[in-house]
């Protein structure tokens, strides 16, 4: 008999591996000549030789790895660069933003009539000497001798301070004299006591309890504080008398003038090297910081503001990218334990308090009080408060302020400064308050005040996406387009000749094998009936 192993029948067939590679191979050259990549065609081609092919695959893959390159450069740029910061094209009226806040402080916080008799031993002689920065061994007078019942540091500034009633002589807004008490609010900063104008009403600014000596402000109760924030701005339903303020307008008419009075003969000491008084301009939502970023007016000086506004503006796709990236927060990002909103200013106050907490195991009456039951700082702790706010530096307070990252929305504003000499000479003014004061007088201790904005608009910075979906596609896709002629339709073609092509056929191969089976089957059942 034969062997049955030599019969045609069962002739050794191609692996299938190797059949799977030549079914791959003939859907290869049906996709080279149907695919509309560039240059790829050609090599299906049979009238071409081995190197014209050569030459037009070599060509392939050179632009397919330069448009491979070009779109990894755009991720990476995309990665290091997420935001980009452009000009608004609408511009932003004055008339519609808040006035800025303008807190001002006498750079003389102990009047001389009140200090000046104070006995050396004394626990009020230790609080003066603090009061203007004086070296003195604190720690001599940290006995209970020394301790005044209910008595607190702020309660003393608040006595002995110049008050803002004697501070601010004049006020003219919205082009009418107005009672300066009405506009103001005293607060104890860093500086001391100082007098605020046009600041968010405390319950709006603090969770807590705020220092706060006299609040003018609620006298005239047709003056009703409004919740405003640089992302929300104004509720679109106000009242006709408002506060924080919009602007006016803009000039000299339609800001805000004062005139200080800096008495001084009442002159104890003074925070800097003269007399005069520190300025700063804020949003009405910030905590002023007047002592190291004060702007310094002279006695004897009209001084002018020219306000310049820097308003940040975000969209809200930016919310996509996290806050180390985009290296700012909205507002609903970063809660603070002592302030209502967030902004960069407050979150660094907040990192001032926790590291003389720290420190000192107690908090300056100035600082937020991020605890509740924490300790006010008094005389026993002023060596070791003095020491710690020559070393703001810690690493772990740097730390701190690093991570409070600036606001997506913000508000600041950048005066520039010029001055001019008031009047010295017997010819009349234009102001009829200055007129009527003796020019020796005005030149020793009065100091006009201009704050205006200069234009009626300005121009917010918006900051974006660098690119979203739809700016990558299009980006890449010009790139792969210029190059090798790619298209969506081109990973279409490639799914279907590699994926959908090869499985249609398998589907097809087993259904028909099935169907063979089935009938196999029935037609042996129905020879054995």
């Amino acid at each position: 008999m034969p062997n049955q192993s030599n019969t045609p029948h069962d002739a050794p067939r191609p692996g299938y591996v190797l059949r799977l590679i030549i079914f791959y191979m003939e859907l290869l050259k049906e996709f080279l000549s149907s695919t509309a990549l560039n240059g790829l065609k050609y090599l299906a081609f049979k009238y071409l030789i081995f190197w014209e092919k050569l030459f037009f695959l070599v060509c392939f893959v050179a632009a397919a790895y330069n448009s491979i390159s070009f779109a990894i450069n755009i991720i990476e740029k995309w990665q290091t660069s997420p935001v980009i910061i452009i000009m608004n094209p609408q511009a932003t009226f004055v008339t519609n933003e808040p006035f800025p806040s303008v807190t001002i402080c006498n750079m003389n916080q102990a009047s001389r009539k009140k200090v000046g008799g104070f006995p050396r031993n004394s626990s009020d002689y230790a609080m003066s000497s603090k009061v203007c920065f004086q070296d003195l061994n604190y720690t001599s007078y940290a006995t209970s001798k020394f301790h005044k019942s209910n008595d607190t540091f702020g309660s003393f500034i608040t006595r002995n301070a110049q008050p803002c009633s004697e501070m601010i002589a004049m006020c003219q807004w919205d082009q009418t004299l107005t009672t300066c008490t009405d506009l103001f609010r005293e607060v104890l900063l860093d500086e001391g006591l100082c007098c605020s104008f046009n600041i968010a009403h405390p319950f709006l600014i603090y969770k807590g309890d705020y220092s706060m000596s006299r609040d003018f402000t609620t006298i005239d109760s047709q003056w009703i504080p409004i919740d405003w924030h640089p992302e929300n701005g104004y509720p679109k339903d106000l009242p006709k008398r408002f506060y924080p303020r919009k602007a006016v307008g803009s000039g000299i008419s339609n800001g805000l003038t004062l005139v200080l009075n800096g008495d001084i003969d009442d002159y104890y000491c003074s925070s800097t090297n003269g007399p005069g008084f520190k300025v700063q301009l804020h949003n009405p939502i910030d905590s002023p910081q007047i002592k190291e970023t004060g702007l310094s007016v002279s006695l004897g000086y009209q001084t002018s503001f020219r306000i310049n506004a820097i308003k940040d503006e975000a969209q809200p796709t930016l919310r996509s990218i996290s806050p180390k990236d985009r290296q700012c927060y909205f507002s609903n990002e970063r809660p603070l334990s002592y302030f209502q909103y967030y902004t960069r200013r407050n979150c660094e106050s907040e990192c001032d308090a926790n590291f003389l907490l720290r420190t000192c195991n107690c908090i300056p009456y100035h600082l937020p009080k991020v605890i509740a039951n924490a300790t006010i700082c008094y005389i026993e702790h002023f060596d070791c408060q003095v020491e710690a706010e020559k070393d703001y530096t810690d690493p772990e307070n740097s730390k701190c302020k690093q991570e409070c990252l600036s606001g997506c929305h913000d508000l600041s504003y950048s005066p520039k400064i010029f001055s001019t000499p008031l009047a010295s000479e017997n010819f009349d003014v234009d102001n009829s308050f200055m007129r009527n004061l003796t020019k020796e007088y005005i030149t020793e201790n009065l100091a006009y005040l201009n704050i205006y904005f200069p234009q009626n608009f300005y121009r917010s910075n918006v900051k974006t996406p660098y690119t979203g979906l739809t700016e990558y596609l299009s980006q890449t896709g010009g790139i792969m387009s210029l190059m090798i002629g790619f298209s969506v339709i081109s990973v279409v073609e490639f799914c279907y000749f590699f994926i959908m092509k090869p499985l249609a056929q398998l589907w097809e191969r087993c259904f028909h094998r099935n169907i063979i089976n089935i009938q196999q089957l029935a037609a042996k059942n129905n020879a054995g009936d």
